[in-house]
């Protein structure tokens, strides 16, 4: 399933025709974020699916601000990495 650091592949695997998404943790240890790992499943987000699907929901937005206010990610460069991840990731 892993290439190579950084890049997530995921599973052409379909059950009930919805796809599988890695868990958060499983992620943020391919990006190389494994010291995030707590803060993500503190603050409720314990599934990648979620993630990618707050990043369009108007509601309650996963966006920079939810990076560093909710979960607690003090360092920019490690908030941008991780919303351009997501991004890629749809």
């Amino acid at each position: 399933m892993f290439q190579r650091k950084g890049v997530f592949q995921f599973n052409n695997i379909f059950v009930d025709r919805k796809l599988e998404f890695p868990s958060t943790k499983e992620w943020l240890s391919c990006l190389g974020h494994d010291e995030l790992i707590d803060n993500f499943l503190d603050a409720g987000f314990e599934n990648l699916e979620y993630i990618i699907l707050q990043t369009d929901f108007n509601e309650k937005v996963f966006n920079e601000t939810t990076l560093a206010e909710d979960i607690g990610i003090k360092n920019r460069n490690v908030r941008k990495d991780i919303m351009s991840r997501l991004v890629n990731s749809k």
